[in-house]
């Protein structure tokens, strides 16, 4: 049986590793962090439904050096975490990407699950050869199939659209189809591009809708949270950053990112308002965030967003605190909760609201 290792603790890459798993493959998920390979067995996918409890018992699991599982691998799965961002993300992409190849053997193929934007696979085809000394395309081979959360492509990028039925029984989509890299680069950037032109018209529209009208409760639209919104804003400006010439396109980029940055500037003033509207001082008031972030996916989009609301709340608060259930705040105070996800949306609504708590959605139809 070939071996599959899968570079990075992710949630997508332990998603993909599980999966496979499911389907018979010997799978190595390497955690980058301690430069060791843990074998994943069909009972540990089981028993840790994801990558956060496995790394609780990782210790008590068979591990490998990465050198070891490498080298023995027929095909590496490219899938860590990226927490830095715009230059400086491709900067920690190249230094991962050539800690998982420096081992490769002849004969083995590597599958790219990182965005790369338009013709970025292009450099790491080069950094690959490079690495390795052998000829990518024939010594080696290299794939792009770029994942987000659960999300699979129903294309898998290859050198000259070359085919890999092995490989392709491996992935969780049932008749993904290979195509030239270019080819699959250029469908995920429509993707992207068209998720937040969609998003920015839809911020728009919704900025001057009252949102205690009885029509817009039942309006999707209206409904997105920011959890959702700022997924993909890694790879929007990966795609921003590329070399290929996207000038036709740059209104669309610079208007997904200055979208989310105005939306989170208006959730903020809102939140102003409301204080002021219902004569409530901030001295007197608990500010939380409630947004539960996967601490573990490969792109680091959404902290950078929470992070940004949190400093712009801090910067007129002084404090701001996460989210942790009503009980953990001053009786004695009025409690204002902002809601960044629909799952804490419906866990809150579970909770005992007493009359000195505010819900605040963070939706393009800020209300509660």
């Amino acid at each position: 049986m070939d071996r599959v290792v899968v570079y990075g603790f992710s949630t997508e890459g332990y998603s993909i590793a599980s999966q496979m798993v499911d389907r018979g493959a010997d799978v190595y998920i390497v955690d980058e962090t301690t430069a060791s390979a843990v074998s994943l067995k069909p009972e540990i996918a089981k028993t840790y439904p994801d990558v956060a409890s496995l790394l609780e018992d990782e210790q008590l699991m068979k591990m490998e050096p990465v050198k070891v599982a490498v080298s023995q691998a027929k095909y590496l799965f490219f899938a860590p975490r990226i927490r830095r961002t715009g230059p400086e993300a491709k900067i920690e992409i190249n230094s991962k990407f050539k800690d998982a190849t420096a081992h490769l053997a002849k004969g083995s193929s590597i599958i790219c699950n990182i965005p790369t934007g338009l013709g970025g696979n292009a450099e790491y085809v080069s950094l690959l050869k490079h690495i390795t000394g052998m000829d990518v395309g024939r010594q080696v081979s290299y794939f792009y199939y770029p994942l987000e959360g659960n999300i699979h492509p129903d294309v898998i990028g290859s050198i000259g659209g070359s085919e890999d039925m092995e490989l392709a029984k491996l992935l969780p989509v049932e008749g993904a189809k290979f195509v030239p890299i270019p080819s699959a680069e250029r469908a995920h950037a429509v993707d992207i591009l068209s998720r937040f032109s969609k998003l920015v018209s839809t911020i728009e529209v919704y900025k001057h809708v009252n949102h205690d009208s009885s029509t817009d409760h039942d309006d999707a639209d209206g409904e997105i949270f920011l959890d959702t919104m700022a997924g993909g804003l890694f790879d929007l400006r990966l795609i921003n950053d590329s070399q290929e010439d996207i000038k036709a396109i740059q209104y669309l980029i610079s208007g997904g990112v200055r979208g989310i940055e105005g939306y989170i500037k208006r959730l903020v003033d809102t939140i102003r308002y409301t204080l002021k509207e219902n004569g409530l001082k901030v001295s007197r008031t608990n500010i939380a965030i409630a947004w539960s972030l996967d601490q573990h996916g490969m792109r680091g989009d959404k902290i950078e967003a929470f992070q940004s609301l949190s400093s712009r709340l801090r910067d007129y608060t002084g404090k701001v605190d996460e989210y942790a259930g009503l009980g953990s705040f001053h009786t004695d105070k009025t409690t204002l909760v902002v809601v960044c996800s629909r799952s804490d949306y419906e866990s809150i609504r579970q909770e005992q609201h007493e009359n000195n708590t505010i819900l605040i959605k963070a939706t393009p139809l800020i209300g509660s």
